[in-house]
C-alpha cells in the first residue's frame, strides 16, 4: 500500500540496504578488476583466479554473479562502452554548433582513454574473444553517432555533404577516437605524443565539418 501523504515512505531495514549495497559493490570490484587484468594480460590469461585476486574476493563469489568467465566477457565491454559514452556525454554541452561537440567529444573520449590504458586492450581483442559483446558495444556507438550527424544535416549544419554520405562521414570520424586508442597501446609503433595526436585530429575534424567558404 502507497504511504500516507505527508508521511515518508518506509525504508527498507539498514541490514538489507547494506546486503544490496554490498553486492552491488563486489559486482563492481569485479568487472574493475577484470579489466585490469585483461588490460594488463589480455582476456586470453584473464583467469577467474586472477579476477578475483585482483578484486579482493573469493572465487565463489564469482560465480554469484556469472556463470562463466566467458559470461562476464561478454557483458564487459558494453558496460564499460556505456561508461565511457556517459564520460563523454557529461564532458559535452549539447547547446554547441555540432563542430564544437564532435571537437569535445573527441577530447573527452582521448582523455577517457588516457585515464583507463586498460580500454583498448578490452576494445580491440572483443572482436575476436568476445564478438557479441563488440558488436554491441559498435552497435550502440555508431547508432548515438550516426543519428546525431543526421539531424546535424537535417538542420543544415552540414551543407558540404549530401545525406547519403553521412554514415561515411560517421565512419571517418570514430575511426579517429579508435586510432587513438590503438597508439596508446603499448604494441603501436612508432610511438606517437598524445598530446600531439589531439591537436591534430582536432584540426581533421574541424576541417571536415566546417562548412566550405566556396561560392
Amino acid at each position: 500500500m502507497d504511504a500516507l501523504a505527508g508521511e515518508a515512505a518506509p525504508t527498507a531495514p539498514a541490514g538489507r540496504r547494506t546486503r544490496a549495497g554490498q553486492l552491488e559493490a563486489n559486482r563492481a570490484a569485479l568487472i574493475t578488476a577484470a579489466c585490469q587484468v585483461i588490460g594488463e594480460e589480455g582476456y586470453a590469461k584473464a583467469s577467474v583466479v586472477k579476477i578475483t585476486m585482483q578484486a579482493g574476493l573469493g572465487q565463489g563469489t564469482f560465480y554469484t554473479y556469472f556463470d562463466s568467465r566467458q559470461e562476464l566477457f561478454d557483458i564487459l565491454l558494453p558496460e564499460v562502452g556505456a561508461e565511457m559514452l556517459e564520460f563523454v556525454r557529461e564532458r559535452v554541452s549539447r547547446s554547441q554548433s555540432l563542430v564544437e561537440i564532435e571537437v569535445g567529444s573527441y577530447c573527452a573520449f582521448a582523455d577517457y582513454v588516457r585515464l583507463n590504458p586498460w580500454y583498448g586492450r578490452i576494445l580491440f581483442e572483443a572482436e575476436t574473444l568476445a564478438p557479441q559483446a563488440a558488436r554491441t558495444n559498435a552497435h550502440r556507438v555508431v547508432t548515438q553517432h550516426l543519428t546525431r550527424l543526421t539531424h546535424a544535416w537535417e538542420n543544415g549544419e552540414l551543407p558540404d555533404y549530401t545525406l547519403a554520405e553521412i554514415p561515411s562521414l560517421s565512419s571517418t570520424l570514430l575511426a579517429l577516437r579508435r586510432h587513438f586508442v590503438r597508439t596508446r597501446m603499448e604494441s603501436y609503433l612508432p610511438a606517437l605524443a598524445a598530446d600531439t595526436l589531439m591537436e591534430v585530429s582536432v584540426k581533421v575534424i574541424r576541417r571536415m565539418l566546417q562548412a566550405s567558404r566556396a561560392g
